[in-house]
């Protein structure tokens, strides 16, 4: 697939978006020049299984790769890896798939992340979540001066949407935990729509059935 699918909102269908933006990483992870632009970024690395070190390695291969520019105007488009890779430009989402494609591609289980900024009225900006051996890392490929695992402090926005495209085994109350924030409205789930939330409200009242009995 070599071309840009146009959307009429980022805003007004945030899942549906990030459903289309996880199947187009997909596809892309399974493509074998991106698998190899992949394994060309890690070049020179200590071999090693889902090591931080080498996601961290492409996060800074597509960020220096990939030049910012707007999409469209009034018009929502998603390209996909390879597309932005050979015209070296695109938006946050172009950017967000083509680092989601690569670190795929290697084996990293990988989720979009979707914020609203305090200064918009809606979900506007969107960037990658990557599991690593090391725990979870966040990747904002647009933003060429902070560090690897920078993101948009809370201070800044006002909901973060979290869809994470990999098995349950990778997800536990742990790591949950550890890419929460309180002061945000965080969604988790699979492609399915897989419920998190509800399977933890119905893992507590077993819990507390299991502790009533008990007694």
């Amino acid at each position: 697939m070599d071309n840009i699918i146009a959307e009429t909102s980022f805003s007004s269908g945030i899942k549906d978006t990030l459903k289309r933006m996880g199947n187009i990483i997909e596809v892309g992870s399974k493509n074998n020049e991106i698998r190899k632009m992949a394994v060309s970024a890690m070049a020179g690395s200590m071999p090693g299984s889902l090591k931080r070190d080498h996601a961290i390695m492409i996060f800074d291969y597509i960020r220096n790769l990939i030049r910012y520019v707007d999409d469209i105007d009034q018009i929502e488009t998603l390209q996909d890896a390879l597309l932005t890779i050979h015209n070296g430009f695109g938006d946050c989402d172009d950017m967000t798939i083509a680092l989601g494609s690569l670190l795929k591609a290697v084996g990293f289980p990988v989720g979009l992340v979707a914020v609203q900024m305090k200064e918009f009225n809606d979900y506007n900006h969107v960037y990658l979540v990557c599991y690593t051996s090391e725990g979870f890392i966040f990747f904002d490929a647009t933003n060429k001066t902070q560090p690897a695992g920078w993101q948009l402090p809370d201070i800044a926005i006002t909901k973060r949407l979290i869809m994470l495209l990999m098995p349950s085994g990778y997800i536990d109350k742990n790591s949950i935990l550890e890419i929460s924030s309180p002061v945000n409205t965080i969604t988790y789930y699979e492609p399915g729509s897989f419920d998190y939330k509800r399977i933890a409200l119905a893992g507590a009242i077993v819990f507390i059935i299991f502790k009533l009995i008990k007694r």
